[in-house]
């Protein structure tokens, strides 16, 4: 196996952990059988981390020999992701809505058969209807429609 030297600040370093701990979070929060090879990078870079001094508050579990970082940093980190999460829920519902809709108004087959700029116009200007209502009101006017069957 060959080997990359490279070098960082120490504030490159606390930047690369910050993004090593959000990827794995991404490949492997969701999953029950985690990817052991991000989760063995994680590992690898925190230990680093901790063994040169370059970021406080990363700390040893015994039990388990493996790197975390401190709690408070976790959740500094957490908060970002969350944030992202939060900003992506609403990109996600209000597309998945809108083009819904346009399917509805137009039909899927005169939508495809439509111009790429037309297409999105319609769909964008579905988008802005949710926008403004979920800018103004949130989820409070959102009910599911129960199919009577």
């Amino acid at each position: 196996m060959s080997e990359v030297n490279f070098s960082l600040t120490k504030k490159n370093f606390r930047l690369l952990i910050e993004h090593v701990f959000i990827g794995n979070w991404v490949l492997n929060a969701a999953k029950v059988d985690r990817e052991k090879s991000v989760d063995e990078f994680y590992n690898t870079i925190l230990s680093i981390g901790k063994n040169y001094n370059l970021v406080e508050g990363i700390v040893y579990d015994e039990d388990h020999d493996e790197y975390e970082l401190g709690e408070e940093k976790e959740k500094e980190i957490i908060s970002k992701i969350e944030e992202y999460d939060d900003t992506t829920f609403w990109e996600e519902l209000v597309s998945k809505l809108a083009t819904r809709d346009a399917i509805t108004k137009y039909g899927s087959n005169e939508l495809c058969e439509m111009d790429q700029i037309e297409r999105m116009k319609i769909i964008w200007d579905e988008e802005e209807k949710y926008n403004k209502e979920f800018e103004k009101n949130g989820i409070e006017n959102l009910r599911l429609k129960r199919n009577k069957n």
